[in-house]
């Protein structure tokens, strides 16, 4: 069962008094400030109940793009939902997870996303405004995808400079058991893309467009290179908050997402795949050695620093020492 707004405060008072400010707080509802207006009226009331608790630690949510800003609400619903948003950051509220899946028009509709841009760049920089860190999450590789719709997430992300703002770039597609692209590439999928039991990764799965079928194995390397080594693309935001002050530390997504959106870049170029398959994989360990040298060449000048932002040094330095022994041998 669900708990209770009520369970949910006691939970968080007794968790703050043995962590006290080091405490974060992820609320894993998937669409957070979803619902109407009664859905709102309580995160105000959820945020008077965490003050009257002497809540002092952050928060994180999952929520999509359309509940920030809606132009389709009267300004009565409105005044609420900026309430809503303005509580929760004044209470601690420093971390969104949105789920905006593409910016694809026609991939959202494969998807069963009703795709709606136009208050985008608004939205985000509400949440900027308030101090709230963001992570886009992004489902940019899918079985039926074409080179437009790729060009067009790419050409989307780059126009509104949200490089070091998104879920990998590189992440293969994990689909529910019973959905439409179950139902339509299952029986390809085998035993060891299972990764829960209602969820598999779309390993083994053939791509309709025979360019993007030919480039995924080098996108997987490169994703799998980082990610199997430790680098969590989707909650290297999380950090912000704790080491906004360190430019070398807020820098770092940035770094590995401009890898990855440069990867993709080059891999669309003709003559691309003209290299044989050994000197491909060749570059892109290049490319990945010189990411992880010049992100720990900026970790070892990092000195005096504070508790939380020295443990973000460690995770990065752990992290990048483990990708560059993988490439390098």
């Amino acid at each position: 069962p669900v708990p209770s707004q009520v369970d949910t405060i006691s939970t968080i008072e007794s968790i703050q008094s043995h962590v006290g400010k080091k405490l974060y707080v992820q609320f894993t509802d998937e669409n957070f400030f979803g619902g109407d207006i009664r859905r709102l009226e309580s995160l105000i009331k959820l945020v008077e109940q965490l003050r009257n608790i002497d809540f002092h630690g952050l928060l994180g949510i999952d929520t999509r793009l359309d509940t920030i800003l809606r132009t389709n609400e009267s300004f009565a619903d409105r005044n609420v939902r900026m309430r809503a948003w303005e509580s929760m950051a004044r209470i601690g509220l420093q971390y969104c997870f949105l789920g905006v899946e593409t910016f694809s028009s026609t991939q959202a509709a494969r998807y069963g996303k009703n795709l709606n841009l136009s208050n985008f760049a608004q939205s985000v920089a509400y949440l900027h405004n308030l101090g709230i860190y963001y992570t886009i999450g992004l489902i940019l590789w899918d079985p039926l995808m074409t080179i437009d719709e790729l060009k067009t997430n790419l050409q989307f992300i780059e126009s509104h400079n949200l490089l070091g703002k998104t879920a990998s770039l590189l992440k293969p597609m994990r689909i529910m058991v019973n959905s439409k692209y179950w139902k339509r590439y299952g029986s390809q999928c085998i035993h060891t893309d299972q990764i829960y039991s209602n969820m598999y990764l779309f390993e083994n799965v053939t791509y309709s467009d025979p360019y993007i079928q030919a480039i995924l194995p080098f996108v997987r390397y490169a994703y799998y290179t980082l990610d199997k080594n430790g680098y969590r693309h989707s909650d290297v935001a999380l950090f912000q908050p704790l080491c906004c002050n360190s430019k070398t530390l807020v820098e770092i997504p940035f770094l590995v997402s401009s890898f990855e959106y440069t990867l993709i870049k080059d891999l669309l170029m003709p003559q691309a795949l003209n290299a044989n398959t050994e000197n491909i994989y060749a570059q892109i360990n290049d490319r990945i050695c010189l990411l992880a040298k010049t992100i720990l060449s900026g970790l070892n000048e990092l000195n005096d620093l504070q508790t939380n932002t020295l443990a973000i040094k460690r995770y990065y330095v752990s992290v990048f020492s483990r990708v560059l022994q993988s490439v390098e041998h």
